[in-house]
């Protein structure tokens, strides 16, 4: 018989189900380092001969842990499950539907935003390589040469975000990050004109520079300041285009002739 490597406790907690008591057991296995990705868990029978349980309730158990992306199943002969091999992309998609589900407020958005590439950008200062930064390097001068084209700039200065995060080299920060800029509302991505698009160019090269230096509580400071600095704008400008629909729409009112009133001259 194949099974687990580690020794599953013998007592369940009568609780909870079957199901959910295999899928604890093996879920703490694996966080506390007895299982490793790539560990061969067993098949359903093999699973439910090691915790003495039927098999109806050791394949509820596999199916609950493949569904947590915990285990990778294959069928038919020589088959069986396995610990999975580790997903970033995975996992900050189910965290951003997570915190879509609870309706994570903008405020909190752009706050976690502010404190994970603030964050990211210290590491990157002690931990960018010549790769990392060459790479910085071309994103800024790739924006300053579309800083009018608008759809271009933006790109450009996302992947300058992403870059810098990625060059911390933490990837609980990456994988965090890539969960929040999927609920990002899109308004918060900005739109920069001529002007603006310059002040970001010079928010980017200063916060390189920072890197550059390895100066790692000044790149944190810079990032927080130029996210402060673009969310104001953002907000700014969001309350200039409702004030001016506002005006635009009380003069289409005004405009309307009024029916079903006679004049009193009639």
């Amino acid at each position: 018989m194949r099974g687990p490597r580690w020794e599953p406790a013998t007592r369940r907690d009568r609780q909870v189900t079957v199901a959910r008591w295999i899928f604890v057991q093996v879920k703490q296995a694996l966080l506390s380092g007895k299982l490793q990705s790539g560990d061969f868990l067993g098949t359903e029978q093999d699973l439910a001969a090691a915790f003495d349980v039927s098999r109806i309730a050791a394949r509820d158990a596999l199916k609950a842990l493949e569904a947590h992306g915990i285990v990778i199943s294959r069928p038919g002969p020589g088959g069986g499950a396995r610990i999975a091999e580790g997903n970033p992309g995975q996992f900050a998609e189910a965290l951003a539907i997570q915190l879509a589900l609870i309706g994570v407020s903008e405020s909190e958005i752009f706050r976690g935003q502010a404190a994970i590439e603030a964050m990211a950008a210290g590491e990157a200062a002690r931990m960018a390589t010549p790769d990392d930064i060459a790479h910085l390097e071309a994103l800024i001068d790739e924006a300053a040469a579309h800083k009018n084209d608008k759809p271009r700039f933006k790109q450009l200065s996302w992947d300058f975000h992403q870059a810098v995060t990625a060059a911390s080299k933490n990837r609980v920060l990456i994988a965090l990050r890539a969960s929040i800029v999927d609920v990002l509302p899109s308004a918060y991505i900005g739109n920069p004109n001529g002007q603006r698009a310059r002040t970001v160019i010079q928010c980017h090269r200063r916060l390189l520079t920072l890197i550059k230096k390895g100066d790692e509580s000044g790149a944190r400071a810079a990032m927080i300041d130029h996210l402060v600095d673009l969310q104001q704008n953002i907000q700014s400008t969001a309350k200039k285009v409702s004030r001016s629909r506002d005006r635009k729409g009380g003069e289409q009112l005004r405009r309307k002739p009024q029916r079903g009133r006679r004049s009193s001259l009639s």
